[in-house]
């Protein structure tokens, strides 16, 4: 049914293979360096020692504060195409504005991501435990003034979004109305001996088949 010249009118239900990016909350942690980072990197180098082994990294430190243009730039250098940075949005824009009056400083924050292009993407915008149901107005306000550059993930922490079908519904409307996406920011924390370190735990046996891992997360689990 198909011909050189394309599509002959014979529909085919091509499966769409998802790209999958997978990274740490850090792409520099001392335990790593000469087991997953060589040793004696420079600050300027860890990125690209990193990005060998992950394709995406959770970018925590933006909450904090916006980084440097220079910093930027030396991240645009380093990371490679393909590479996802999970950017959080500044706790003043979140947390101590709680959305409101933001859009100038969210653009500018955009604006310096800018050197990483759709690198950069999504942003997070980490919202506190005290932002509920009834700021669901200053959300679809927020997203519907932030800058189309940039897909936008929500993470929300008050629990009737979690508990209240009926307040979950109303966040899925607001986020698709918008184009935005729930950030689901469930885990569990596993506390770890003293003499383990975090590439230990994650670290394969020989075998492949896991078990070392499996073992050790079981007495975690017990701890």
């Amino acid at each position: 049914p198909w011909g050189a010249s394309g599509n002959t009118g014979v529909s085919r239900n091509l499966a769409v293979v998802p790209e999958l990016h997978v990274g740490c909350p850090m792409w520099a942690h001392k335990p790593w360096w000469g087991r997953h980072l060589p040793d004696g990197l420079g600050r300027n180098d860890q990125l690209a020692a990193y990005a060998t082994w992950c394709n995406a990294v959770e970018g925590n430190t933006t909450f904090y504060g916006a980084p440097a243009a220079t910093t930027v730039a030396s991240w645009a250098e380093q990371a490679p195409p393909g590479f996802r940075f999970a950017f959080k949005l500044p706790r003043t824009v979140t947390h101590d504005r709680r959305l409101r009056g933001a859009t100038d400083e969210t653009t500018a924050f955009c604006r310096l991501l800018a050197p990483l292009g759709e690198r950069a993407d999504p942003v997070t915008v980490q919202l506190p435990a005290s932002f509920g149901p009834p700021q669901l107005g200053d959300l679809s306000r927020f997203l519907a003034e932030a800058p189309a550059s940039h897909r936008w993930a929500v993470e929300v922490r008050h629990p009737d979004f979690f508990h209240r079908p009926a307040v979950a519904r109303a966040l899925e409307r607001v986020l698709a109305r918008h184009d935005a996406e729930w950030a689901d920011a469930m885990c569990a924390r596993l506390p770890a001996p003293q003499d383990w370190s975090l590439a230990e735990l994650c670290e394969e046996d020989e075998s492949g088949s896991h078990a070392e891992l499996q073992t050790r997360l079981q007495d975690c689990s017990r701890a």
